[in-house]
C-alpha cells in the first residue's frame, strides 16, 4: 500500500495533522477567511487544516496544492471539485486536526474522551430511544458510551453533508457498526488514538484503515 496512492474501494487513510500551516498556498478567499477569526487557536486550526487538505489532496493526485480550488458545500462540507474520485473529511478536537481521505464520500468525527458534560441531559435531547438504550445498557463509562454514539452520529451527518442542528435527532444508531438516515444504510469504523474517540462513516464497508501523521 503506497501511501500517496488514492485509496481503494473499502480503504480509508486518517491524518493526524500536526504540520504548520502556510498561508501562502490559500486561495484570496481562504486568506480573508483565515483573517477573519478573532479566535487565534480557531484561526490556527483553520490554516493548518485546510493547508493539510491541500498538500494531501496534492500528494494523491500530483496537482499543485496552490491551484486546488477549496469549496465548502452550504452544510459546511469541504471538497475538492476537480477532484472527484477522491474524497475527504475534517475534524479536530482542541488542538487536534485529523483528516480522513477516501475514494467514496466520507464522514469523520473526534472528540476528546476526557471530555465533561451532562451527557444524560445531552442523550435525552439528542439521541433516539434506542441510542438511548444502548448507552444505557453500556458496561463503558457513561462518557465514552455517550462519545461512541456521539461521534458516530455527528460521522453519519458529515458523510451525508447534513447540518447537525436539523439532523442529530434524525440520524439512528444501530450498533458500532451500522446506522441509518431515513433509508439511507451507513456503515461505521471505531477510531481511537490517546485521548481521542473517532468514529469513520461510509455508505459502503470499511475494510481497511491506514493511519498517518501527517
Amino acid at each position: 500500500m503506497c501511501r500517496f496512492e488514492i485509496p481503494a474501494p473499502g480503504e480509508f487513510h486518517i491524518y493526524h495533522v500536526i504540520s504548520e500551516g502556510d498561508e501562502k498556498i490559500l486561495s484570496d478567499f481562504e486568506k480573508n477567511r483565515y483573517a477573519e477569526f478573532k479566535n487565534q487557536d480557531a484561526a490556527l486550526i483553520y490554516l493548518k487544516g485546510h493547508c493539510a487538505a491541500r498538500n494531501l489532496a496534492a500528494s494523491y493526485t500530483r496537482k499543485n496544492p496552490s491551484e486546488l480550488e477549496f469549496r465548502t458545500a452550504p452544510e459546511g462540507k469541504p471538497f475538492f471539485p476537480c477532484l472527484p474520485n477522491l474524497h475527504f473529511n475534517l475534524s479536530h478536537s482542541g488542538d487536534d486536526i485529523f483528516i480522513a481521505f477516501s475514494c467514496d464520500p466520507v464522514g469523520f468525527d473526534i472528540e476528546k474522551r476526557s471530555r465533561k458534560a451532562d451527557f444524560q441531559k445531552l442523550s435525552t435531547r439528542y439521541f433516539q430511544p434506542g441510542e438511548i438504550q444502548l448507552m444505557n445498557a453500556s458496561s463503558k463509562p457513561e462518557s465514552l458510551a455517550f462519545l461512541e454514539l456521539w461521534t458516530a452520529k455527528e460521522a453519519m451527518l458529515k458523510l451525508l453533508g447534513t447540518g447537525i442542528a436539523s439532523g442529530l435527532d434524525k440520524s439512528l444508531v444501530f450498533n458500532e457498526e451500522e446506522g441509518i438516515f431515513a433509508e439511507t444504510k451507513i456503515h461505521f469504523r471505531r477510531y481511537f488514538s490517546g485521548d481521542l474517540i473517532g468514529t469513520l462513516a461510509s455508505f459502503s464497508k470499511i475494510r481497511q484503515l491506514h493511519e498517518f501523521t501527517y
